[in-house]
């Protein structure tokens, strides 16, 4: 997402997660009013999973939601990550899924909300998008 709004990526959660950077420093105003983004900063991949099951996710998101009226995370596709979209799905209240139109089968659309819901996320709606 950062680069799509032409903003730095670090710092972001991944450097809140670990202790440093505050969300202060994150978190990012858009042109879009009341709209501010949190990039994913900087992280190896071999990381990735032990930041998501930090404690400090849930106090994060905790605070975002009394900051924000939403808060929404762009999580991996469950087929390239499994294992992180779960650690982001069991700290999450409910989940949208975005499909590819005429490109993600129905089966594979039926597994993601069965997984999401064994991990604790309500499917809240389906995002279709042509691309």
């Amino acid at each position: 997402m950062a680069p799509l709004l032409c903003i730095e990526r670090s710092p972001g959660l991944a450097d809140i997660l670990r202790g440093s950077h505050g969300l202060a420093e994150a978190l990012r105003p858009t042109p879009e009013s009341n709209l501010y983004v949190l990039p994913a900063g900087q992280a190896k991949p071999e990381e990735i999973g032990g930041l998501l099951t930090k404690p400090m996710l849930d106090t994060l998101l905790g605070s975002l939601r009394q900051k924000f009226d939403g808060v929404f995370l762009d999580a991996p596709a469950i087929g390239l990550y499994p294992d992180d979209t779960a650690a982001i799905a069991r700290s999450v209240g409910d989940a949208l899924v975005v499909v590819r139109m005429h490109k993600t089968r129905r089966d594979v659309v039926v597994r993601t909300l069965r997984l999401l819901r064994s991990w604790g996320a309500t499917p809240a709606g389906l995002v279709l998008t042509g691309r």
